[in-house]
Parts: C-alpha cells; sequence; structure tokens
C-alpha cells in the first residue's frame, strides 16, 4: 500500500529526479494464477475491493509486472465506484502523469471525491493544490479547511502544512500559539521537518517559552533524520553553548555532517572551525576548501573569508586578484567588511589598479 502521504512523497521524488526503481519482471505460477482470479473478481461491477486490490498490485508491481498504465485503469473503475481510496490514488496519477497524461485538473477532481468521504490523505492532498494552484485557483483558506480536516484525522503531513499556515499566517489568521501546537503533533510523528520548525520556536520563544533545552532536543530528532538546517542548528547550539554545555568537537563535527549535504552556511562554519581550529585541528588548506564549497554557492560570508585567505595567503598561495574577484561579491551584496577591504585593493592597487575614486 502506498503511504497515507503518497502525492507528497511522490512530489518529493519528482523534483529530486529520483528514478523509478528497477522492478521485478518475473512471476511465479502462484502470482499468475493470484492475478488471474483477482482480475476475474474484480471484472464483477460490485467488488469495488477488488478493483482497487487490483489496482494496487499493478502500481506496486505485487504478483504482477509494474504497469502504471493498468494500475490507472483499475484504480479509475474503482474511483468511478465510489471507492475513496481508488479516488485519491486515480488524482495521484493524474498529478504525476503515472498510466495517464498529466492532468491537475483531473487530479483534484478526484482528490475532491475522495476528500467528502473524509479521507485524510486527499483531504492533504486537496489542500496543497489549493496552497500552490495546482490544478485549481490558488485559495489559502480553502487550504487551510482541508488540513484542518487532514489534521485532525492524524495526517502528519497536514498537521505540518496546517502549522506553517498559522505561523506565517496563510489563509488563516497569524497564531504562533496554535501553530506550535500542529508542529508538536506532528513532530511527535517522526516529521523532521516539525521538529525543527518546532525547535526554532523553542529557540526564538515563538508561541511558547523560550526555552534551548528544548530547542536543542528538537534539532537533534530533526538532525537524526538528516535535516541539514537542524544540524547546523544544533551544532550553533554546542558551539555557543545554549541549551547544551558547550562544545567545539560536538559543534564542528554536526556543522560537518550538514556541510557534507551541500548547505552552504555550515560549509562556512565548517571553514572557521578549520580556521581556527575550534573543535579540529587547525588546518587552512581545509579552511579554504570549506569556504569555496559555500562561496561557490554565491554565500557572502564565505566569498569574503575567501577573499581574505588569498589576499593574506594563508592556506592558499597569495593571490590579490583573486582576493579582489571574491572580495567584490560579497562587497555587491552589501558586506561592509567586504566593501572596506576592496576600497583598500583599489586604494594600494592590489589586484586591480590603483584608483583612488574608487576606492
Amino acid at each position: 500500500m502506498k503511504p497515507i502521504y503518497s502525492l507528497w512523497v511522490v512530489i518529493c521524488a519528482m523534483m529530486l529526479c529520483l528514478p523509478v526503481s528497477a522492478q521485478d519482471t518475473t512471476t511465479s505460477k502462484d502470482d499468475e494464477k493470484y492475478i488471474k482470479k483477482l482480475t476475474r473478481l474484480a471484472k464483477r461491477p460490485k467488488n469495488v475491493e477488488e478493483q482497487y486490490q487490483l489496482a494496487e498490485c499493478y502500481f506496486n508491481g505485487d504478483h504482477v509486472v509494474q504497469s502504471y498504465v493498468d494500475a490507472a485503469i483499475w484504480y479509475g473503475v474503482a474511483a468511478e465506484n465510489g471507492h475513496a481510496s481508488a479516488q485519491n490514488d486515480y488524482g495521484i496519477c493524474y498529478y504525476n502523469g503515472l498510466g495517464v497524461d498529466k492532468n491537475n485538473k483531473e487530479a483534484v477532481k478526484w482528490f475532491m471525491r475522495a476528500a467528502n468521504q473524509g479521507l485524510a490523505s486527499a483531504q492533504f492532498n486537496l489542500g496543497y493544490c489549493y496552497e500552490y494552484g495546482y490544478g485549481i485557483e490558488q485559495n489559502y483558506s480553502k487550504s487551510v479547511i482541508w488540513y484542518r480536516k487532514s489534521a485532525n484525522q492524524g495526517h502528519t503531513e497536514a498537521q505540518y502544512h496546517l502549522a506553517d499556515c498559522l505561523y506565517l499566517g496563510n489563509g488563516t489568521a497569524q497564531d504562533y500559539v496554535e501553530a506550535v501546537k500542529w508542529y508538536g503533533l506532528a513532530a511527535q510523528q517522526g516529521h523532521a521537518e516539525a521538529q525543527y520548525s518546532l525547535g526554532n520556536c523553542y529557540y526564538s520563544g515563538i508561541g511558547v517559552d523560550q526555552d534551548y533545552s528544548s530547542a536543542v532536543g528538537y534539532y537533534f530528532l530533526a538532525a537524526e533524520q538528516q535535516h541539514a538546517e537542524a544540524q547546523f542548528s544544533l551544532a550553533h547550539c554546542y558551539y555557543n553553548g545554549l541549551g547544551v554545555d558547550s562544545d567545539y568537537a560536538k559543534a564542528a563535527k554536526w556543522y560537518h555532517v550538514s556541510a557534507e549535504q551541500g548547505y552552504a552556511k555550515a560549509q562556512n562554519r565548517v571553514g572557521m572551525c578549520y580556521f581556527n581550529g575550534h573543535g579540529v585541528e587547525q588546518n587552512y588548506s581545509e579552511a579554504v576548501k570549506w569556504y569555496r564549497l559555500a562561496a561557490d554557492q554565491d554565500f557572502m560570508m564565505s566569498q569574503f573569508n575567501l577573499g581574505y585567505c588569498y589576499a593574506s595567503g594563508i592556506g592558499v598561495d597569495q593571490n590579490y586578484r583573486e582576493a579582489v574577484k571574491w572580495y567584490r561579491k560579497a562587497a555587491e551584496k552589501g558586506y561592509d567588511s567586504a566593501q572596506n577591504l576592496l576600497g583598500n585593493c583599489y586604494y594600494r592597487g592590489r589586484g586591480v589598479d590603483q584608483d583612488y575614486a574608487e576606492a
């Protein structure tokens, strides 16, 4: 069976361009016998559950070679016969173009039918379509209505999205206290983004009394699920002794884990740890390596730090032209220290032609 938040999972997979996993193209005689029997039963108009089960088999490749086309056909049959889960899954097929031509309006139609039957996953899917204007006119108020219906049934993604709407005041009055409530419910179900968001609320005292220890606890839960921003925030707490004893080694560890996921702010901090020898052995070459990774992602602080290393010949051969290049990138973003040092380069003619006016 697909998870209850199947639309969200498929959306994320498609955004990440994940390939469809290879399916087993062989079936046993017992599988063939099972599918023949199920197909025979599914062809009887009243056997809606068998129609849905057959669609599931084709969708997941259970007992039969996976076929989104056949899955969509049988989801459609069961959906027309009023099966709520089939209606939702038929909508998912249309939303993602699985076995049918992609058609968001048709997807919304089937999500609506299933949602009106009280199916939590369909209510979430419909709310999501309203929030982002997929297949229907964008309407934040209606998205909140459907998220709330789904969230009240314990749907984790709906709880998280409802919390976000309440936090931002999208489609409803801004209410930090209620946002914290729903972040908390989703967090209890292991939702990493909700755990991170709840940690932020405790860190900043938004909707709840400020409590660094609780913030650290929720950051840790999300960090353990490979949430890069939570890993960074956890490292920040260890570095500064917020909610935990200051520990540069643990800070460096979590900065590094986050940085390895490509998070630019963490890459910059790893560079700083190596530059200053905080939690790791001082290593200027490593510092430059991490500054460059973040600078290449257009992170202002790293562009300045990299420029400084080039200007000073720290961890890299001294090169004023490269220093100017990176100072300029940071300066154009409004970083005053970069503007000051770039001006100094023009004043002294280092890496650029001397130009007092430009300085």
